[in-house]
């Protein structure tokens, strides 16, 4: 990986991690129409799903060299 290469994928992180998603989108709508209480379970709903989804990813890459030394 070369220096040019190392400072594009950086910055293109960078921005991905500074833009707002659907989420900030949704927990401020939740705020302004219902309150704080209804943005906190939006916040705990979307934390929620972010840890069902990121256990279900390394389950499933964990189960992959199983899978596929069945195959070998």
């Amino acid at each position: 990986m070369t220096i040019l290469s190392l400072l594009s994928l950086a910055g293109a992180v960078f921005i991905l991690a500074v833009t707002p998603g659907i989420g900030v989108a949704a927990t401020v709508s939740q705020a302004v129409a219902r309150g704080f209480r209804s943005a906190s379970l939006v916040v705990a709903g979307i934390v929620l799903g972010d840890i069902v989804y990121l256990l279900a990813a390394i389950y499933g890459l964990a189960l992959l060299p199983k899978v596929l030394e069945s195959f070998l």
